[in-house]
């Protein structure tokens, strides 16, 4: 009975170690294959970026605003125009020390 059992142990063993044996060939097969991991990641950037971009889309809409976005430059100098200095803002001197090191 207890042999049985042990040969039982044994072969369920054998059937475990051949199937993970057949996983990590399969995993090294994906592996070996790079461009379609990469392709899959550009898809799923490309996804989300559609799905930000809808997103953001809505949000103007709800919020009202109806214009083309500005580069950050213009930007910038519509905020100093108002006379904001980014030395005095708490968050752009955190930006400001982040860029510099």
């Amino acid at each position: 009975m207890i042999e049985s059992t042990i040969g039982e142990i044994h072969q369920k063993l054998k059937q475990i170690e051949n199937e993970v044996a057949q996983l990590r060939a399969q995993l090294n097969r994906w592996l070996a294959q790079p461009t379609q991991s990469v392709q899959l990641e550009q898809a799923i950037q490309l996804a989300d970026k559609e799905k930000l971009r809808s997103l953001t889309a809505k949000t103007f809409e709800e919020m009202g605003i109806r214009s083309e976005p500005i580069d950050v430059e213009q930007l910038q100098e519509m905020v100093a125009a108002c006379g904001v200095k980014a030395e005095d803002n708490i968050f752009s001197r955190g930006i400001i020390e982040m860029r510099e090191h």
